[in-house]
């Protein structure tokens, strides 16, 4: 049920580890083994029925058993069993996360007419969700199914998002990297290539003027490129402590010819532009006589749903910016005092985030 889950939701939807966790394939069990499917009939069920199963009653399959379970489940008061496979408490915690993930989907269907602090059953699997679930269908089969659903359920956004986050897979020997100055390097494999890929290839030119790429790194190795000179004029003479992952500059800040730094962590696994990195690059800069130069900082992840970017973001610096992979068109900025559920969001270029 896991597996076939995570094929029809793949990574980099939102929600998606809502909806390929463990407790999401023992819910989906439930909607079927009490058969609240859209197309059987009026049967529906309710989020207390995931909580209060138990590994007995989930492996007694008659048709009689099924059904006298749901009935009786479907009561005010039941005593729970005493292998249940979760506690009370965690009944809302199904019905807004999980059944509510499903619901924005299409893949469950909620009786409107019910009012909202009605007890009774009001939830039912839709009917061409509940076909991939099929044990008779072949491999082409749920494959066909699975991409018919996708294409009639997940936006065009959404289904983009996913092709960008599928390119994080394991990374080839080498990959070359475009720069925005027309040049190319090539790069040795690791798990940061792919976001040095896409922040020199997408981000540097979408969100600056006249960007230059002054050295990149991939992992331990630093890699300094043909910008040796430029460096030397700007008394940049690099630190492997302090060099941060992609180190760039815009020649043409906020369109006035002026000169600002760009420094960007990536972080595979850790690592974002947290405080204290932030204080460690303002001082190198300020003894290189950069401490009035103007300093874009921010963190890459390759998507907001991932481990590392759940795990990381709050250690993100205040000022900074955040740009997701998979996300391309979009900037979050990260500003103390404003609520960080309004920055959902925001769409900023890397410039209006010190213009605005």
């Amino acid at each position: 049920m896991g597996q076939r889950l995570s094929r029809i939701f793949p990574e980099g939807i939102d929600e998606w580890g809502y909806l390929t966790r463990d407790i999401a394939a023992r819910t989906v069990f439930v909607f079927l083994y009490v058969q609240a499917i859209e197309t059987i009939g009026i049967r529906r069920l309710r989020p207390n029925m995931i909580s209060m199963m138990g590994d007995a009653q989930a492996g007694t399959l008659d048709t009689a058993a099924r059904d006298g379970w749901h009935d009786t489940m479907s009561r005010p008061r039941v005593t729970a069993p005493s292998d249940r496979w979760y506690r009370e408490n965690t009944r809302e915690s199904i019905r807004d996360e999980t059944i509510g993930s499903l619901v924005k989907l299409g893949a469950v269907q909620e009786d409107a007419t019910l009012p909202p602090t009605s007890p009774r059953p009001r939830y039912q699997l839709a009917a061409d969700f509940a076909d991939l679930f099929d044990p008779q269908l072949s491999e082409d089969e749920l494959l066909t199914l699975t991409q018919r659903w996708q294409e009639a359920h997940l936006s065009a956004a959404a289904r983009a998002r996913v092709h960008l986050v599928r390119q994080f897979g394991p990374a080839t020997d080498e990959t070359q990297v475009a720069l925005p100055t027309g040049e190319s390097r090539v790069l040795p494999s690791g798990p940061s290539t792919l976001l040095t890929k896409m922040t020199a290839e997408r981000l540097l030119p979408r969100a600056f003027k006249q960007p230059v790429v002054l050295s990149l790194a991939e992992g331990r190795t630093r890699i300094h490129f043909e910008d040796a000179q430029l460096l030397k004029n700007l008394h940049l003479a690099l630190d492997p402590r302090i060099t941060p992952d992609v180190l760039a500059a815009d020649l043409n800040w906020q369109s006035s010819g002026g000169l600002a730094l760009i420094a960007i962590e990536l972080v595979a696994s850790a690592g974002p532009m947290s405080q204290q990195r932030l204080q460690e690059l303002a001082r190198w800069l300020s003894l290189r006589g950069h401490g009035s130069t103007p300093l874009v900082a921010g963190t890459v992840f390759s998507d907001r749903q991932n481990q590392a970017a759940r795990q990381w973001t709050p250690q993100v610096a205040w000022g900074t910016f955040v740009w997701y992979a998979s996300e391309p068109d979009f900037v979050l900025l990260r500003v103390p005092g404003l609520n960080q559920s309004s920055l959902a969001g925001l769409a900023l270029t890397a410039e209006g985030i010190l213009t605005r």
